[in-house]
């Protein structure tokens, strides 16, 4: 019988799209670090062997064999407690540290996909304090969308706000969620890092419909998240929920 680890390894992360030169490209309408669905038809319309992001390639695996074993165990408590079973890749980000969550399953599992760019796993890596929290913060938040897509979200997230900012902070709520949960079960689990890894990827650019709310804003979300786990005890509906409200009142 095969492990809770070897079926995520096997499943999660297994989008078979060998290593083909792509030439498809975002397109204008897609939002901060969601795919629109015109760039979910265009993944989902290619081949697994012409699937690709930009002039880059994507990948099931990141090229680094123990960090994919060691991510495989993040992705399976992220299933558990986020309740979503999207499908993994890596995708090289040429021009800015990215990842992406789309609707559009690109696999085998049914919710969605989370691609993740290589270069801003070596930015996140470069970092001394705890690099591999912070790579499992950014996880979190991108299988915060695949929630918000899931439980059809996104449109009463946004409202009439010109930006994604809110729907980016509520992925932000989620995230801190997990580190909530992730404290409970283990005490030593350095939680503060999803704040600092949120705050650092905040920014101001408030005319920018691609703007995902300022650095104090995102470490914010981050702690409502986690104190809705680790002191109010919620449960995952629950907390989805009060995400919702939290943002619409930011």
């Amino acid at each position: 019988m095969r492990t809770r680890r070897e079926l995520i390894l096997g499943g999660l992360v297994t989008i078979v799209f060998g290593g083909t030169q792509c030439a498809c490209t975002r397109t204008s309408d897609s939002s901060g670090c969601l795919l629109s669905a015109n760039d979910a038809r265009l993944f989902g319309a290619m081949t697994p062997l012409q699937a690709g992001m930009g002039h880059g390639r994507i990948s099931p695996r990141s090229g680094n064999r123990e960090f994919d074993y060691a991510l495989a165990q993040t992705l399976s408590m992220l299933v558990d407690t986020l309740q979503v079973f999207p499908n993994l890749a890596f995708f090289k980000d040429f021009h800015s540290h990215n990842a992406y969550a789309m609707p559009d399953s690109l696999g085998s599992q049914p919710d969605g996909t989370v691609l993740l760019g290589i270069r801003m796993l070596n930015f996140l890596f470069s970092s001394d304090n705890h690099p591999e929290i912070a790579v499992a913060s950014i996880c979190a938040h991108e299988f915060g969308h695949i929630v918000q897509f899931k439980h059809g979200l996104i449109s009463a997230l946004r409202g009439q706000e010109p930006t994604v900012r809110r729907i980016e902070l509520h992925a932000d709520f989620l995230a801190g969620y997990f580190a909530g949960m992730r404290k409970l079960a283990r005490p030593n689990f350095p939680a503060v890092v999803f704040a600092t890894t949120a705050f650092r990827f905040g920014d101001y650019a408030f005319g920018d419909p691609t703007h995902h709310g300022t650095p104090n804003q995102r470490a914010s979300a981050i702690v409502r998240g986690f104190q809705a786990a680790y002191q109010e005890r919620r449960t995952f509906t629950d907390a989805v929920k009060i995400g919702v409200g939290y943002v619409q009142s930011v």
